[in-house]
């Protein structure tokens, strides 16, 4: 009869991994790839919305990095040309 192996979690230690500067290093490292493909996606009027763009740290139960325009209409800017969305994708097939 075959022997099954039992696989125990370690809570703990998963949290500590999803929260360490090792993976906000790998976040950002895939982030910053992110978010020069949203710069090159978004339209130039003045230049103030793809300079204001950037990344943020968070934390949740686990790190997190945004990318994050900082001006008040950057909702539209995605609502008409999706430059985040575009963005995004490139990097899904770079």
């Amino acid at each position: 009869m075959a022997r099954r192996n039992k696989l125990t979690l370690n809570h703990a230690n998963i949290g500590r991994v999803l929260t360490s500067n090792a993976m906000y290093a790998a976040l950002e490292k895939k982030g910053e790839q992110v978010l020069q493909n949203v710069k090159d996606a978004a339209p130039v009027r003045t230049g103030r919305y793809r300079d204001s763009l950037h990344l943020e740290r968070a934390l949740t139960d686990r790190a997190v990095v945004r990318v994050v325009a900082d001006v008040d209409y950057g909702l539209a800017v995605e609502a008409n040309d999706a430059p985040m969305a575009v963005g995004l994708n490139r990097s899904r097939h770079a």
